[in-house]
């Protein structure tokens, strides 16, 4: 299984809980393959792709991403919302990459006052691309480093729990792709009409989302807004 974390966080505190979540999800499953990726390493890369063409190695992180099992999303949260570096990195990601993907939320910040918005502020987002958000997001303010955490179960047993509730919706879905087989059900009379309808409609099975996903990262490649420009000019 493979999964990969995207973090938009800085500081101590946000390498730290990343760490902790990838050392979780190994835990959760001794065979999983975590891949980290940091944003800011990619910062000139993402300003390209907001104008032009994407670099190969920002497209590397697309088809990164396209072939996960689940995602992890990190960021910090600020001004009562996530970091504007992972509000970059969606906007340039191709469109269909998260579809279907099994998501976990996982903000960093000052105070608890920004504990909820990762779910009114970045959920919206992932279910506008078609991911598929776990229930459970873990927030992590300052003031839990060194106490009880929120006052119910400290850092590490929230982090634990949501590893475990992600590495359980990659599998069910791996599962349902593995049961999912193109034309199941298919009566033997169907005229070809129904049988197209059949077709198309197991187009958009688990099955197809794997592929779907690597599919839409590698549209990317082909993306040239100084092209489109000119083609509007000539309209």
């Amino acid at each position: 299984m493979k999964i990969a974390i995207v973090t938009a966080g800085s500081g101590e505190q946000s390498a730290l809980v990343v760490q902790q979540v990838a050392d979780a999800l190994i835990v959760a499953d001794g065979a999983v393959n975590v891949n980290v990726v940091r944003l800011r390493d990619y910062v000139q890369d993402l300003a390209s792709a907001l104008t032009a063409l994407a670099p190969e190695r920002l497209r590397e992180v697309f088809e990164e991403v396209s072939v996960a099992d689940a995602v992890v999303f990190h960021t910090s949260i600020m001004n009562a919302s996530f970091a504007g570096l992972l509000k970059v990195f969606l906007d340039v990601l191709p469109e269909g990459t998260l579809r279907g993907a099994p998501i976990l939320m996982v903000g960093t910040g000052g105070t608890q006052r920004h504990s909820l918005a990762l779910d009114y502020a970045l959920r919206p987002v992932f279910t506008y691309l078609h991911a598929e958000p776990i229930p459970t997001t873990v927030f992590v303010a300052t003031s839990d480093w060194g106490s009880g955490g929120d006052g119910v179960r400290s850092v590490g047993e929230r982090i634990t729990a949501a590893a475990h509730e992600l590495i359980a919706a990659a599998r069910a879905q791996s599962l349902d792709s593995e049961g999912s087989v193109p034309g199941a059900g298919r009566s033997h009379g169907a005229s070809p009409e129904s049988q197209d309808d059949v077709a198309a409609s197991a187009s958009a099975t688990p099955v197809a989302r794997p592929r779907a996903r690597l599919e839409a990262a590698s549209q990317m490649g082909s993306f040239d807004v100084a092209h489109i420009t000119d083609r509007l000019r000539d309209l």
